[in-house]
This record gives structure tokens, C-alpha cells and sequence, in this order.
């Protein structure tokens, strides 16, 4: 269990929450977030939309987000994302984040909502790479796939140091589409460096991924 330092305001605006999750609930959603996503031991029933429009209400907090995460719930560990304050965050809460998002869905939106955004990003890559995990591996390079989305330039060295992290045993069809995620915007950014590019895939053995990327 995780402990914390709590305040008055901060208990009520969270049990204000929960009692919106229980009047905003949709038992279709709910269905289908549970077939999807039977590993959830709480869900509320409320899309991601609805969640969003909700955090426009309330002014990000680092404590009302704790709250939220520990809550446990499908819905309040979105809801937390959405208002963990990037300035307040830190590679230690990054990690708690990636180790207790239960389903895929919430480890996308803590990459695509929040782990792009952050001003250490760089070392949190980096250090998710060098952890040598399959799942590690994998979120460190669709939060570079978002980063990139973003950018106007391309770091041809990061790149390769990311594939190059990557343990052969582990490239599996989600690496490799978020691989090709990142050669797509790269070829856009930088075109002189497609035939580089190639020949960093081609050195680590990504073969099924070089005629897919030879037709760009």
C-alpha cells in the first residue's frame, strides 16, 4: 500500500469524482470493457471521451492523481493520467505507473497522455530500453513513436541505439508495427535517411519489416 500526505480539499474533490463515475456508468461499456479487458478488477463504465471532459473540470494535482491511481479502478487510473501535472512527475512515479497499469489500454494512455510530454522522457526511454523487458522495451518505443509525431527533426543515432536494444527473442508483431510507426514519420522528417535507416533494420535482422519499408 502506498502512503501519502492527504488534505481535506483533496479527499472531497475525489469522492466527488466517485460519485460521478457511478452516475456517468454505462452497463454496455462496461460490457465491453470487460470482455476486452477481463484483467480489470474495477470498471465504472465510462468511455474515454467522457473521461476526458471530466478532467476539464478539475485543475491537474499530483495528490488528487496518487488518489486516483491508488483507487485502482479502470476509470480513475485514466483519470489520474490525465491529471498527473508533467512538472510534478518523476522517472520513479513512471516506473510505479508502468508496473501496476494491469491492461494495455491503460499503458497507452499513461505513453500517449503523459510519458511523451515530460521533460526526462529522454532518460525514461533510455532507461526502459536498458532494462532488457520485452514490455519495457515496447512502451519505450511508442513513447518515442509519440515524441516523434511531434517533432521537426530525427535523431538517426537514437534510433539506432533503439533498435539496437531491442534482444532478438523479443521482436514480435506490436515491436514491429511500432517500428514501423517510427520509420514512416522518420521518412517524412528526414528522406536522405531512408537508406541509413534500412540498413540499421537490415543489421538487426528486421527482414520482414525491410519490403514493407522499401515501398515508401
Amino acid at each position: 500500500m502506498e502512503f501519502f500526505l492527504d488534505n481535506n480539499n483533496t479527499q472531497q474533490i475525489f469522492e466527488q469524482i466517485i460519485k460521478k463515475f457511478k452516475r456517468m456508468g454505462n452497463g454496455e461499456i462496461y460490457e465491453q470493457v470487460k470482455k476486452l479487458n477481463p484483467e480489470y478488477k474495477k470498471i465504472y463504465g465510462i468511455n474515454y471521451f467522457g473521461l476526458k471532459q471530466l478532467s476539464e473540470a478539475y485543475e491537474k494535482d499530483i495528490l488528487l492523481a496518487r488518489k486516483l491511481w491508488w483507487h485502482n479502478s479502470r476509470e480513475t487510473k485514466i483519470l489520474s493520467i490525465l491529471l498527473t501535472p508533467e512538472n510534478e512527475c518523476n522517472i520513479e512515479y513512471c516506473i510505479k505507473l508502468i508496473k501496476e497499469a494491469e491492461s494495455e489500454e491503460i499503458l497507452n494512455y499513461c505513453i500517449s497522455r503523459l510519458f511523451w510530454k515530460l521533460n526526462f522522457k529522454e532518460s525514461l526511454i533510455k532507461l526502459l530500453l536498458d532494462s532488457g523487458k520485452h514490455r519495457n522495451i515496447l512502451i519505450a518505443i511508442k513513447t518515442y513513436s509519440q515524441i516523434l509525431m511531434r517533432l521537426d527533426d530525427f535523431d538517426l543515432k537514437f534510433f539506432e541505439h533503439l533498435v539496437n536494444s531491442i534482444p532478438f527473442n523479443y521482436i514480435d508483431n506490436k515491436l514491429e508495427d511500432s517500428i514501423l510507426n517510427i520509420f514512416e514519420r522518420a521518412i517524412k522528417l528526414a528522406p536522405e535517411s531512408k537508406n541509413d535507416l534500412l540498413k540499421i533494420l537490415k543489421n538487426k535482422n528486421l527482414i520482414s519489416l525491410i519490403d514493407t519499408l522499401n515501398e515508401l
